[in-house]
């Protein structure tokens, strides 16, 4: 899992290799992972989920997976 100052510096280069300096996305200050009860997201720390996503409940996120920006992954019951 990326610290949130890594989000913030990719999406800088991101704005800037499109070559728009002048948008600027608000980062989602949502928590990312979220327990429901006793179930816990599982993250693999290689993989990558954005700061706008949601990864909630019975979750595992294997190496090397991508999460993308807005996306909502919930595990209620197995």
């Amino acid at each position: 899992m990326l610290d949130p100052r890594d989000r913030q510096a990719i999406d800088r280069l991101g704005c800037r290799l499109q070559g728009n300096y002048l948008f600027r996305e608000q980062l989602s200050r949502h928590p990312t992972l979220m327990n429901i009860f006793d179930k816990v997201p599982n993250v693999h720390k290689d993989a990558f989920v954005a700061p706008s996503a949601s990864v909630i409940g019975d979750v595992q996120v294997g190496q090397g997976s991508s999460i993308w920006y807005g996306c909502v992954l919930r595990g209620n019951d197995a």
